[in-house]
């Protein structure tokens, strides 16, 4: 019996030596991308030349450099989402995470509704107990857009930073608007 506890606090003491001396995962840090400080892009790229989907969206946003960086598949069922994603890279000095979501307006669940409801009245919502996201719901409620900038957060912000935000919405906006 003594032989069988000595074994199994010995295994048991290296397990704790692996696993207690092993990288918290959480506190990595998601690989970024830079991307350069423009405000706007350097070239006018037609959204007509792109799917009308998220997918086709992703691409114009990408062509245009508004976003970057490795892409992370979100749990949009959480939300009443079709599909979504999120991008974390640096732009202007500043981290930006942007996570977007789309939604077939005509076939939205009551996870759905109950979402674009709260962003529609406060700008803001919430799923489970997690801390309330800003939002914006944009291109007649196809997309919701959740936007982080480490520098919009400051005191005084800069300009180039609230500039791009600014396009990047309207980009949203307006992808294959007229259709």
């Amino acid at each position: 019996m003594k032989k069988y506890l000595c074994g199994f606090c010995s295994i048991l003491f290296i397990v704790l030596i692996l696993f207690g001396c092993a990288p918290d995962p959480l506190a990595q840090e998601t690989p970024t991308e830079t991307l350069s400080e423009q405000t706007v892009p350097s070239t006018v790229v037609n959204s007509d030349n792109f799917e009308n989907t998220l997918d086709g969206l992703l691409k114009y946003l990408k062509e245009q450099e508004y976003i970057s960086g490795e892409e992370s598949v979100m749990s949009a069922e959480m939300i009443g989402a079709e599909k979504g994603f999120r991008y974390v890279f640096d732009a202007n000095g500043g981290k930006t995470t942007i996570e977007i979501y789309s939604y077939d307006p005509s076939k939205l669940n009551d996870t759905a509704r109950d979402i674009a409801a709260s962003v529609k009245a406060t700008g803001k919502f919430q799923v489970l107990n997690l801390p309330e996201s800003e939002a914006l719901l944009l291109n007649s409620d196809r997309y919701l857009l959740v936007y982080k900038d480490t520098k919009l957060i400051e005191k005084n912000p800069p300009a180039k930073n609230k500039e791009r935000k600014e396009a990047i919405i309207k980009a949203i906006d307006t992808f294959h608007a007229s259709e």
